[in-house]
């Protein structure tokens, strides 16, 4: 299997937790890069932060033109058809996700996939949104 390429932020002791931040439309792993300092995480749970590229794909709504995306998006606001298939390409067992998780959450006890609040309406937080369900 081959995993994607991600930035990987890794805390000053042993990570205990890791959390996998999935980027918008046309962005990369490195746009929420200078958010980790920001957050103010606690010492006593260091956490080890993974930020997938996605793959380059066409991207309907941008008249086909091949771009980092989670999944083809056809139309706003409800227009056209969902890209089912391609958001469970993104979040199910053996895809996207779980390609910047295995090799980099697995190394903490306990990891486990899921979400409490996507960062925002963007194709990163529709993924992240899906995979918690």
């Amino acid at each position: 299997m081959s995993y994607l390429p991600c930035v990987e932020i890794e805390p000053q002791q042993p990570a205990v937790a890791s959390v996998i931040w999935l980027h918008g439309l046309g962005a990369s792993g490195h746009d929420f890069e200078p958010v980790v300092p920001e957050l103010g995480m606690p010492a006593d749970l260091p956490t080890r932060f993974v930020f997938p590229h996605a793959p380059q794909i066409p991207v309907t709504i941008n008249g086909g033109m091949v771009m980092p995306a989670w999944y083809d998006i056809v139309g706003l606001g409800g227009e056209g058809p969902t890209d089912v298939e391609g958001i469970r390409r993104t979040v199910d067992g053996g895809g996207w996700v779980d390609t910047a998780r295995r090799p980099r959450v697995g190394r903490c006890p306990g990891a486990w996939v899921g979400t409490r609040k996507p960062p925002g309406a963007k194709a990163g937080g529709h993924a992240g949104a899906t995979k918690a369900r």
